[in-house]
């Protein structure tokens, strides 16, 4: 009788071991759990960068799939600020952000880190859409065919290739004249983040009309390029041309001039075209929701 109560004591101490191992293990894991959450939520700029990546893997989504349209990604880019402007801002294009890099109205780091998070998730929106491309029916074409690289012409055609070294400043214009356009807009709504519909409407419908306007222009130059598989050449947005593949290795000096530099000055100059605008308006209130310090409204 004794053995049997000390067995069964030996079995109750075991159980008892086993249950505060194990509330010792879930109790260490759900602290892990409010540690990482704490240190997300502490770091404001990792909430930036998420939310940077994720507007800019939409809006590419969106601009690959649907080929550049420019109305279905106007409403593509009102939702992403919808979801992510009152978090980051929504620049989601490196043009964007360095002109308000340059008009002062976000530090160089963050100017630093947005530009990378937009580039990751430009790139991210390529890979998912090539992934699921080589997985359908239309698998055994090229990704580049599939969602019209910025390749200008394919092969070795060099009466082509003339033609565009010839005329290839013309492009450099569009894309200046096509993100001025859309970071006035952007740099309007980054104004108005206090009312977030309106904000996302000014950029969506921003874009919207940049792009319209820049592909009618475009249009016009494809008589330069005489190959057959020429296809789409503007994106106004650093990011999403290299996601398409506008800039190949080694680096030609009119990628970088047309798909970077021209974007970049029209990013700075629609910053700088709202700014005075805003100076010289007579209701000139900031409506951000920005702190005392801010420096949206300057």
């Amino acid at each position: 009788m004794a053995h049997v109560k000390a067995k069964s004591s030996s079995h109750k101490a075991t159980n008892t071991s086993t249950s505060t191992v194990n509330a010792t293990a879930k109790s260490t894991a759900i602290s892990t759990i409010k540690s990482v959450h704490g240190a997300f939520t502490s770091l404001p700029l990792i909430g930036l960068i998420i939310a940077e990546f994720l507007g800019t893997f939409i809006i590419t989504v969106a601009f690959l799939e649907m080929q550049g349209s420019p109305l279905f990604y106007g409403f593509a880019l009102i939702g992403a600020v919808l979801m992510i402007g009152g978090v980051s801002g929504a620049h989601l294009n490196p043009a964007v952000t360095i002109g308000a890099l340059a008009t002062r109205k976000i530090t160089a780091l963050n100017a630093f880190l947005y530009v990378l998070a937009q580039i990751l998730g430009a790139v991210a929106a390529w890979w998912v859409l090539t992934l699921f491309a080589k997985a359908s029916v239309i698998g055994s074409a090229e990704p580049n065919a599939v969602f019209h690289s910025a390749a200008i012409f394919t092969g070795s055609d060099t009466t082509a290739i003339q033609s565009w070294t010839d005329k290839g400043w013309l492009l450099f214009y569009i894309e200046l004249l096509g993100t001025s356009i859309m970071s006035l807009g952007i740099a309007t709504a980054l104004r108005l983040r206090k009312n977030k519909i309106v904000a996302s409407f000014a950029a969506g419908l921003a874009a919207t009309i940049a792009l319209y306007i820049t592909l009618t222009l475009a249009s016009s130059l494809s008589s330069l390029v005489t190959s057959q598989n020429s296809v789409g050449l503007v994106f106004l947005n650093p990011a999403i041309a290299a996601a398409a593949g506008a800039f190949t290795w080694p680096l030609a000096s009119w990628e970088i001039s047309i798909y970077a530099v021209a974007p970049v000055i029209g990013g700075i100059i629609g910053f700088i075209l709202q700014d005075y605008l805003y100076s010289q308006s007579s209701e000139n209130s900031c409506d951000c929701e920005c702190s005392e310090n801010c420096t949206c409204c300057k």
